[in-house]
């Protein structure tokens, strides 16, 4: 992948081309993919697709890459509240304490 500068437009164009192949993606098999398609949906030239990305296989890295860490990072909020839910607020660097029951005696 490339090196891509932090303007607004270029950020907009990449969002506007990961969109594009999103859909492409759900509405056919990625073999079935053109540059030439993916460009006129996504209305950016062809040349600027290829100032981003070598081939449809970077593209397709990429996105991959995306989806993998979105997944992560919800799945690890998820962990997060199941475990602050399980040991009261504690965080991983306590340990956990056993807690007396109420119903047990005091003797």
């Amino acid at each position: 992948m490339r090196e891509r500068p932090d303007d607004k437009r270029v950020v907009k164009t990449i969002r506007t081309i990961h969109a594009t192949f999103e859909q492409m993606m759900c509405e056919m098999d990625y073999r079935d993919i053109t540059v030439k398609e993916l460009c006129e949906r996504a209305l950016v030239n062809k040349k600027t697709f290829y100032r981003y990305y070598e081939t449809l296989n970077y593209l397709l890295k990429e996105f991959q890459e995306d989806m993998i860490s979105a997944y992560l990072a919800r799945v690890e909020g998820l962990h997060r509240k199941t475990y602050s839910y399980r040991y009261g607020g504690r965080d991983s660097s306590t340990s956990r304490l056993p807690r007396r029951s109420i119903l047990q005696s005091t003797t």
